[in-house]
């Protein structure tokens, strides 16, 4: 199993996601969450986007998580 950098359990880590993501839309920006997998390492990558998104979005407890896909059957 991959490590994580970006670990989610973490409490400092946590506060930090969430008062980035409350910086970004109190000025208007729509943050879009993505693990580039171009560039990503076996040290920082999740292994997919879905995962990224449902950790952040529980994190956040937002009230929606929109995952666009081009997976047909989904």
């Amino acid at each position: 199993m991959p490590i994580v950098i970006c670990d989610f359990d973490n409490e400092d880590t946590q506060q930090n996601i969430s008062n980035t993501i409350t910086v970004l839309l109190d000025n208007g920006y729509i943050p879009i969450i993505n693990e580039n997998d171009t560039v990503a390492t076996d040290e920082i990558k999740f292994g997919d986007n879905d995962k990224l998104a449902a950790l952040t979005a529980s994190l956040l407890q937002v009230d929606l998580c929109v995952i666009a896909t081009n997976t047909y059957g989904i």
